[in-house]
């Protein structure tokens, strides 16, 4: 019988270090150890490693102990902001957002971004999950209004990397709500504290389209329709290839023919009541003020008949002077 070769002992010290280097790293290396046997740095390192493991769990115990029992502010800081991330990442959006504000106001110079972790909990509560039910309080079984989340945000952040996405997020959340007045109001405010933002042209167009949203229903309204008017050729003047251009133009042809049809309605009302002063003041109003118009049109041919009807009238003399304008 063969007597079996003597194993080197560099062999051996290599296969001894290699299994030792298994044990301590390659296998989970201080996750073989009790966690509350590591030193702060470790315990810290530990946590890290569970959150991209997507372990958040297991995170969380780990932050709780280091902050339970760390001295050091450096580390108690990481650790209450890499809990805040675990509660996020296990959609405890609620808690998240309650250790994302305790974290600002103990840390308020902080290395972390705050703003980053609370951007994603507003959106995603705004959003309903992944439902897309935009703004349903509570579908995810939250009292939590993404809206808040997003104004806290742009109060601790105003001019950071997520604060003008998030104004512009409140106004698209109101707007689609159909609160066209309070979307406005935040439109608004989205131009006058983020001037140079790459949605500046959405919001010019949506302002006065929510002016012009906010009439319908009203059985007359001309403030809001012309201030829609107004706000729509604007838009027009600045982006004359902008990507509302065509909507725009469009608009204003609309609120065109709406306002000038209001006055001449009032100018037949005035005329049917013999008040034909104030009817010839509303067919020259509406000739003047709108003459691209059908209506236009319909308002010169009812000051003609008052010329006829009325001539020696200051009224008849004031049609007559109209269309003598117009027509040479």
């Amino acid at each position: 019988m063969n007597n079996p070769r003597p194993i080197c002992p560099l062999v051996l010290a290599a296969c001894l270090g290699l299994l030792a280097g298994a044990l301590l790293t390659g296998c989970g290396g201080t996750s073989r150890i009790p966690f509350h046997k590591l030193d702060d740095a470790a315990l810290l390192t530990a946590a890290r490693r569970d959150l991209d493991r997507s372990e958040p769990e297991s995170a969380i115990v780990k932050c709780k102990a280091l902050m339970n029992r760390t001295t050091a502010r450096a580390q108690r800081e990481d650790a209450e902001f890499l809990n805040a991330k675990c509660r996020l990442k296990m959609a405890q959006y609620e808690a998240a957002y309650e250790d994302l504000k305790s974290f600002v106001n103990t840390y308020p110079l902080s290395k972390h971004r705050a703003e980053d972790p609370l951007y994603s909990i507003g959106i995603t509560v705004i959003d309903g999950g992944d439902t897309g039910f935009l703004g349903i309080r509570g579908f995810l079984g939250l009292s939590l209004e993404g809206i808040d989340v997003l104004r806290y945000l742009i109060k601790i952040s105003h001019n950071g990397k997520h604060a003008a996405d998030a104004q512009r997020i409140i106004a698209q959340y109101y707007f689609e709500r159909a609160d066209y007045e309070l979307a406005q109001l935040e439109y608004e405010a989205f131009l006058d504290d983020y001037p140079k933002s790459i949605w500046r042209s959405l919001a010019e167009y949506r302002i006065p389209l929510c002016s012009r949203m906010r009439s319908r229903g009203a059985v007359y309204d001309r403030r809001l329709l012309e201030n829609a008017l107004e706000g729509f050729r604007k838009y027009e003047r600045r982006h004359p290839d902008g990507d509302y251009a065509n909507l725009a133009r469009n608009r204003v042809k609309e609120l065109n023919g709406m306002l000038a049809e209001k006055n001449y309605r009032i100018g037949v009302f005035y005329l049917a009541d013999k008040r034909v002063d104030a009817s010839v003041f509303h067919f020259q109003l509406t000739h003047q003020k709108y003459p691209e118009t059908r209506w236009a049109r319909y308002a010169l041919d009812r000051l003609r008949e008052i010329a006829t009807d009325y001539p020696n009238s200051m009224a008849g003399r004031n049609a007559a002077s109209e269309l003598k304008r117009t027509e040479g």
